[in-house]
């Protein structure tokens, strides 16, 4: 590989940033899943005259209480942001008081999402002069301040988009062969073609770390698995599969979730390399929060960073004794 870096910061010219080649055999993506917000792209979106902000441009509430005040505020997403920014708007937030909006609307995704935000515990009675709500999704702007929902119009001077994130390449945009990105049914989530969620299966010899959207305390944990495997196929000490078996482990992994009623965006939030995610995920709640985790981690890591690993179908594990995969938390 031949990677291009451009220095912005050229202590030598600051008009003319200074590129530096690099020479390498493997590579290890690490650009993270929430680096870019996820903004829909609308029909007639030009119409449009108002205000717009990701969840990601709030920063802090004073500036993001006068960006709002006397506004008629949309938010767009009933997911953890999108909870957040009703409730801050609503209720104020460490020490400031309720932004004063002309209104306040929460498109939320679907029907599903109601009760889902009903146990946010944000008071419907004591701001149904204020908050209301309405079911999406939203499909086009219809004028200078208006958006058009599943069920109606509504009126918005600030839309909020809380729509979280997507995979972003743009390094990779002139390469065909390594990494896509899909955009229309995953929304951005899916990077293809790839083998556990870890590696390119066109150029093995690339890697991208957690391609997975985890917004639980297991994200670390995942890293680390991750890791470990990445860091053994890339030392020898482990053969990955054939192309055809990488091929047809990722075929059977979205086509069993495709058949079960689910889409492409399901599949990225599965942990990468896990046959059985429930008991995983019950065994890493069991052990968060606890000193003994982190000593439980560290012995894990080393231990993995000297193992094999061994792949089966739609899951791996590291072949030690130690490291049953009943028996400890992260493997």
């Amino acid at each position: 590989y031949i990677i291009s870096i451009r220095d912005a910061l050229n202590s030598e010219n600051t008009n003319q940033p200074k590129e530096t080649l690099i020479f390498c055999d493997y590579i290890v993506c690490c650009n993270g899943t929430y680096a870019s917000p996820n903004i829909p792209v609308l029909k007639d979106r030009n119409l449009y005259t108002g205000q717009e902000m990701h969840t990601s441009d709030y920063t802090d509430m004073t500036s993001f209480t006068a960006k709002l005040e006397n506004k008629r505020v949309v938010v767009v997403g009933s997911g953890i942001s999108g909870r957040d920014m009703v409730n801050h708007i609503v209720q104020g937030f460490k020490g400031h008081q309720p932004i004063k909006v002309k209104s306040l609307t929460l498109v939320m995704s679907s029907d599903a999402d109601t009760e889902t935000f009903r146990k946010a515990q944000v008071n419907y009675k004591k701001h149904a002069e204020v908050l209301k709500t309405i079911i999406g999704p939203v499909t086009a702007f219809t004028g200078p301040n208006t958006l058009k929902t599943k069920y109606g119009t509504v009126d918005a001077d600030m839309i909020i988009w809380a729509t979280g994130y997507k995979q972003s390449l743009p390094f990779l945009e002139d390469s065909d062969n390594i990494l896509k990105v899909e955009h229309e049914e995953s929304r951005g989530h899916y990077v293809y073609p790839m083998f556990m969620k870890t590696f390119s299966i066109n150029q093995p010899t690339f890697a991208k770390l957690s391609d997975t959207f985890i917004a639980r305390a297991e994200l670390i944990l995942t890293l680390e698995r991750q890791m470990s495997v990445i860091a053994a196929v890339f030392s020898g000490r482990t053969q990955l599969p054939t192309k055809q078996k990488m091929l047809s482990s990722l075929e059977k992994s979205v086509n069993r979730l495709k058949n079960a009623g689910y889409t492409l965006k399901s599949y990225c939030r599965e942990i990468p390399g896990v046959n059985d995610q429930e008991m995983l995920l019950k065994k890493w709640y069991k052990y968060s929060g606890h000193a003994e985790r982190n000593e439980e981690l560290d012995k894990f890591t080393n231990d993995a960073d000297k193992a094999e690993v061994e792949f089966v179908d739609n899951g791996y594990f590291f072949a030690a004794p130690q490291l049953s995969f009943r028996n400890l938390p992260y493997n």
